[in-house]
């Protein structure tokens, strides 16, 4: 295990976070087109709807985040948080990071009274999905189809 540290995103940190979106991005074989201008009204503009929490070490900075939107059951009235994105640095992973950030995200919920935690993974990362287990998460039954439209 590496040692490092989580904490809140500040402003200061709006290049690195953006940096960090690009690569999941990347990881995925997607383009995130997202501005730096957006990410800032995202996650630091008052009223934003997301919160990212950063990992860092003392020698190589910050190497991993977590991005939290939360949400609410209307016919509960629960609100639950969701783990909209979690990315660790390649030569990072497999050393607790993750784990790290999934327990900064559990810790916020808590904080706000959240009911619950969510956190999805691509169908075929075997690894993320093992270590949510691990973790102690649950997985969900799938809730069915979704359906969007641009606008």
């Amino acid at each position: 295990m590496i040692p490092h540290t989580i904490r809140p995103a500040r402003q200061g940190d709006l290049p690195q976070l953006h940096t960090l979106i690009k690569a999941l991005s990347a990881y995925h074989g997607d383009v995130a087109t997202v501005t730096l201008q957006e990410t800032q009204a995202l996650f630091f503009d008052r009223g934003a709807p997301a919160r990212a929490f950063l990992a860092e070490t003392t020698t190589a900075g910050v190497i991993g985040y977590a991005a939290v939107v939360e949400r609410v059951r209307l016919h509960t009235g629960e609100r639950a948080l969701d783990v909209q994105q979690l990315y660790v640095r390649e030569r990072f992973r497999s050393q607790c990071v993750g784990r790290s950030l999934v327990a900064a995200a559990v810790a916020e919920g808590r904080a706000r009274g959240c009911a619950g935690l969510s956190i999805g993974t691509h169908p075929n990362n075997r690894g993320a999905q093992a270590a949510y287990r691990a973790m102690g998460l649950d997985e969900a039954a799938p809730i069915g189809p979704r359906f969007r439209l641009a606008l």
